[in-house]
């Protein structure tokens, strides 16, 4: 099976969005393990010593200020690594040439060349238009947009392959 072209900016925030649904839980758990030090934190500094109103005051400060700033941190990031990428020349806009046959897929650029084995890939998601394989061990992905593929007979193809050759991401 052959592919050409290059990805829509839609494409490519879909892939995100589908990516982002999957390290939810992972960020998430990297939030709660701080906020959990703090709330400790907070607990023994008051119960354990005595103190005046004032020095409570500024725990209280402290922890709605930088509570917040903990669990919106996240969500922050990953808008600016949106737009960081849609703003930049990104691979995923250059037209490249794929082929994917049942050894891996074969990645031709204007100057670079890959050839890349399904083993290094171990789970999937997908969207209408999308489908996001992960690299093993890692957050990282390679994005196939239905764009990319002639007709839909090819891309019911793929995503089939896809589903038995990997396990569903998130599940």
């Amino acid at each position: 099976m052959a592919l050409s072209g290059c990805l829509s900016q839609a494409e490519v925030l879909t892939a995100y969005r589908l990516a982002r649904k999957s390290l939810k839980r992972r960020l998430w758990l990297g939030v709660a393990i701080p906020i959990v030090f703090i709330l400790v934190f907070v607990a023994v500094a008051v119960s354990t010593r005595p103190h005046s109103p004032a020095a409570s005051n500024r725990i209280l400060f402290a922890v709605c200020v930088f509570l917040p700033a903990i669990l919106l941190f996240p969500y922050f990031r990953f808008r600016l690594m949106l737009r960081r990428l849609l703003r930049q020349n990104s691979d995923a806009f250059y037209p490249y040439a794929t082929k994917l046959d049942s050894q891996g897929m074969h990645l031709v650029g204007d100057s670079s060349e890959a050839r890349i084995a399904w083993e290094s890939f171990d789970r999937y998601r997908t969207a209408d238009s999308m489908c996001i394989l992960y690299w093993k061990g890692s957050a990282d992905f390679e994005m196939f947009g239905r764009s990319r593929f002639s007709d839909s007979a090819s891309w019911d193809a793929f995503l089939s392959f896809v589903r038995t050759q990997f396990v569903a991401a998130g599940s």
